[in-house]
This record gives C-alpha cells, sequence and structure tokens, in this order.
C-alpha cells in the first residue's frame, strides 16, 4: 500500500514537473498592423463614396518551445465616416497584395451594425485563432503583413467599402503650401493651403521597406470657382522642378466657394522605383514636394517642400492621486477619423494601454488616466502612438482648488535641459525623467547656477519602461538652496523625456517646464 502510494506520488510529481516544463517554454509576441481605409483602394475602386476610416488591430500569439506559433487573438479597433447613414456588415483581414483580391483570413465578426449619422468606431476582439489556415495568416501578418489588408463591408458595399494594406510605421510630413514657390512663381494668384502628409510603410527582418501607403490631408483657400486637376508629391529640391513619384489619384472637380479639404488615402505598388522613393523622402524630405495643381496652372497652383512634421509621442507624467488627478487630452489635426494608441507605463515599468477614438478634426478627453487604463499605481508616463496628426496633452489638477497644470507632449533625447528649477524659499521643483528605451538608461543629473557653474551632480539607474520621480530634485542632489538650468544626460543611449514643475509649497499651485533636446 506504501510502495503504490508512493509511485502515484512520483508520478504526479512528474506530470506536474512537465506541465511546469511545458508552460515555462510557451511564450507570447504582441505586435500591431494598421491602415488607413478609402474607397479608392478596393478592386476596383469604389467612384463617388465620400468615406474615409483608420483600423489599428492588436495581435497576441502564442508560440511553443521552438518559436512555431499555436495560437493567437486578434482585437480590431476601427474608426470611419460616411456621408450618411450605413449598415456595416463585416470587417475583416484578407490576403491579398495591393490592387487584388483575396480571401478572408481573420474575421472580427463585427455583426450588422446601423449607424445613423454614418460616423462611429467599434472595438472587437476575435476567440481564440488556431485552426492551420488562421495560424498561416499569423505568421504571414508578422513576416509579410503588406500582403494582407483590412476591409470594411456595408450593406450596399457588400464586397467592401473601403479598404487598406496593412502597415507598421508611420511618418509625417507637413509643408505649407504657396503660388510663390512654383518654378517659376506665380505672382497674380492669391491662394494658399496646408498640407499634411502621412506615409506608412512595412519593412522586412532587414530593415528594407517592402511596402507603402500615403495619406494627403490638405486644407486649401482659393478663388471662388477653382477647378482641382491633380495632386501630386515630386522629385526635386527648393527651386527646381521634378517628376510626378506619388499620384494622390485625385479625380477633377470644381469648388465654387474655393475653400475647402482635399484627403486622399493610396495604397502604393510595390515596384522597386516606388519603394526607392519612399526610403528617399524618409531619409531627406526636403529634396521632395507637394504640388497641387488646377486647370488655370495645371503645372501646379501652390507648392510646398515636404518638412518632418517632428510628431511628438511622450508625455513623461500623469498623477492620479488624493492631491491630483489627470485628464488626457487628444486633438486630431486631420479630415480622417484616427485610432490613437495611448500606452501608459506605470512607475513600477508595468504596461497598459488604451485605443481611443478621435473623430476627424475632433478633440476627445480620456479622464482620471491611470485608473482608466487599469494603471494601479497613482503615477504614470503617457506614449501616443497615432497614426496621422494629433495634439495631446495631459491636465494635471489640484483636487483641492481645481488648479490645473497642463503637461504637453515632449521631445526625447539623450541630452535635455530643463529651464530653470528651484528650491529657494517657499519654492521647489519636481523632476520626473521616462526611461523610452529598451534597457535599463544610466542617467547623470546635472544643475548649474545662474551663471553656468555646476552646482550639484547626481547618477541615477531608471529600469525599461519606468520612471524617476522627485518632489524636490535640487536638494535631492545636493543644493541648499538656489536656482538655474538642470541637464539631464543618458550616458548609455537610451532616449528620455523629462518634466519639471515648480510649485509653492503653501498652496500646491506651480507651472510645468519640458525637457528640450539641446
Amino acid at each position: 500500500m506504501k510502495r503504490t502510494f508512493f509511485v502515484f506520488c512520483i508520478q504526479a510529481l512528474l506530470i506536474l514537473v512537465g506541465a511546469t516544463s511545458n508552460s515555462l517554454a510557451q511564450s507570447s509576441q504582441t505586435f500591431y498592423v494598421k491602415a488607413k481605409l478609402s474607397p479608392d483602394n478596393e478592386v476596383p475602386a469604389i467612384s463617388g463614396l465620400n468615406a474615409l476610416g483608420s483600423g489599428r488591430v492588436k495581435i497576441t500569439v502564442n508560440k511553443d518551445s521552438s518559436g512555431a506559433i499555436t495560437s493567437g487573438v486578434a482585437t480590431f479597433d476601427v474608426a470611419f465616416q460616411f456621408p450618411g447613414a450605413v449598415t456595416l456588415v463585416g470587417c475583416h483581414i484578407h490576403s491579398a497584395a495591393v490592387g487584388e483580391n483575396g480571401n478572408v483570413v481573420i474575421s472580427s465578426d463585427l455583426s450588422a451594425t446601423t449607424y445613423p449619422d454614418g460616423k462611429g468606431s467599434f472595438s472587437l476582439t476575435t476567440p481564440t485563432l488556431n485552426s492551420t489556415a488562421q495560424i498561416a495568416a499569423l505568421n504571414g501578418l508578422i513576416t509579410t503583413p503588406h500582403l494582407y489588408y483590412l476591409n470594411v463591408h456595408t450593406s450596399d458595399n457588400q464586397g467592401g467599402a473601403m479598404r487598406g494594406q496593412l502597415t507598421t510605421e508611420t511618418h509625417f510630413f507637413k509643408g505649407y503650401m504657396l503660388p510663390g514657390n512654383q518654378v517659376p512663381p506665380l505672382t497674380d494668384l492669391n491662394a494658399r493651403a496646408s498640407a499634411s502628409v502621412t506615409l506608412d510603410v512595412t519593412r522586412d527582418s532587414s530593415g528594407n521597406i517592402t511596402s507603402g501607403a500615403v495619406m494627403f490631408d490638405v486644407n486649401y483657400q482659393f478663388p471662388p470657382n477653382i477647378t482641382f486637376v491633380g495632386l501630386h508629391i515630386h522629385s526635386a529640391g527648393t527651386g527646381e522642378n521634378g517628376s510626378v513619384i506619388i499620384d494622390s489619384g485625385l479625380p477633377s472637380f470644381t469648388d465654387p466657394t474655393g475653400v475647402g479639404k482635399i484627403t486622399r488615402i493610396v495604397s502604393l505598388p510595390t515596384s522597386e522605383a516606388i519603394l526607392s522613393n519612399l526610403k528617399a523622402i524618409i531619409a531627406d524630405p526636403q529634396r521632395f514636394y507637394v504640388n497641387l495643381h488646377t486647370s488655370d496652372n495645371p503645372a501646379g497652383a501652390v507648392r510646398a517642400q515636404l518638412n518632418d512634421a517632428n510628431q511628438l509621442s511622450s508625455i513623461p507624467y500623469s498623477v492620479d492621486d488624493a492631491a491630483f488627478r489627470s485628464n488626457l487630452g487628444i486633438q486630431n489635426l486631420t479630415n480622417i477619423p484616427g485610432q490613437v494608441l495611448a500606452q501608459v507605463s506605470g512607475k513600477d515599468g508595468d504596461l497598459y494601454e488604451k485605443v481611443i477614438s478621435v473623430s476627424a478634426r475632433g478633440f476627445v478627453q480620456l479622464l482620471n488616466v491611470n485608473p482608466s487604463v487599469g494603471n494601479e499605481e497613482s503615477e504614470g508616463a503617457i506614449k501616443i502612438h497615432a497614426d496621422q496628426h494629433v495634439e495631446a496633452f495631459v491636465t494635471m489638477i489640484e483636487n483641492t482648488t481645481n488648479f490645473p497644470n497642463v503637461i504637453p507632449l515632449a521631445a526625447s533625447g539623450y541630452r535635455l535641459a530643463i529651464a530653470s528649477v528651484t528650491n529657494v524659499g517657499r519654492f521647489k521643483s519636481s523632476l520626473v525623467v521616462f526611461n523610452e528605451g529598451t534597457g535599463a538608461a544610466n542617467v547623470e543629473l546635472t544643475a548649474r547656477d545662474r551663471s553656468g557653474a555646476v552646482s550639484g551632480q547626481k547618477t541615477i539607474t531608471i529600469e525599461a519602461g519606468s520612471m524617476f520621480t522627485d518632489p524636490d530634485i535640487l536638494t535631492a542632489i545636493g543644493v541648499a538652496s538656489g536656482y538655474g538650468p538642470l541637464e539631464i544626460r543618458s550616458t548609455n543611449g537610451q532616449p528620455l523625456s523629462a518634466m519639471s514643475r515648480v510649485y509653492s509649497v503653501s498652496d500646491n499651485r506651480g507651472s510645468v517646464f519640458m525637457g528640450k533636446e539641446f
């Protein structure tokens, strides 16, 4: 009897050890694919439908000990706008390249839903994906996302109303378009336009661009009864004319008022010439210009060289505790509804996230940021991942007085400067440094007095995705009483963002200084 019980215990232990070993051998991976959606990208294109959208799909896969995918799950977050009432009947990922139609490989399981004003968003998570075909699609979305597209189907266009090839990386450009920028300049045309251009690309494992999509978002002001005949990106520097390398496909139309907007989304063919041009634009945008053509000026009416739009993405601090609450505000600067991924890193380095839909040219506010995303820590740093041009900020509100401090988007870099910190009299300066890198950051803090002389120094280590905070930074680095600049330097190549709040200890009111690259 004892021997039988002993053997049973050994077998049970072996089963437990084996189960634990298998569990430890498994791993998971999360990645995102995204698309800007247009009827023009359908095959064949749908003409006359004034609809736009954007989608972001979060995919988490499970892998066995050999690295093979065994299952996965996908969350579809899609925002859209149609000209009137619309009934959505499906949203899927299809397998096919630009200009081709393919089979559904992953379905969001969207059921028929009517939106009376044609605008809205939805978030849907699939059941577990584990069939042979689904696992093949998950592998493909990791290795060749450009061979898949996102498609939204409606009751009027059941084969697909708007679609876009999947991409993984976005670059932002802008330009202020004037007649005087044409070559030769146009001196008798009172017109102007502002252009926002985004390039969405995918890359292979070697970093080579494998596909791309472009969004032209133009707001124009011309004399009345203007007829537009084209919108392109050309290859040439300032003072030169160059050939068209990306055509928006803008159809000719007349605007009686002369004031309006043009938004065009184009999934680009994957020719060597296109891929080479995308690489060149990202490397040096000012070698290219965006040009809007009219019937009166078919060679170009208003033009601008492309410039890096410098879309910032970091808000290094938010807090929700007994003293303060923090609200996240996001403004969409474009004419397409957006899906913004807000990721909050807790002070302990844990990551939380939420996808936020923002209407075209609209604004949304997420109240009490940290608890809203599930961060149980009171403090957090925020990264904004947007697929179009946005503005964002955190309003940090003192709970007793409702006095707000606005924390804007901040630059990230390896050397940052805070214009002034203090610990004189009743005034103190706090400091937050957020490590945006993938490894621990070695950070050197240097305080200087008004003459530029070093008044105090401190070296700290910040774990990846975590943050350093101190309510009285000058005292912490050995300055008894003083004020002056503070320098923050990453000594091992991890990118940082930072902010400081100067405040009165008597009533907790203050103002914010952001870390600036230098």
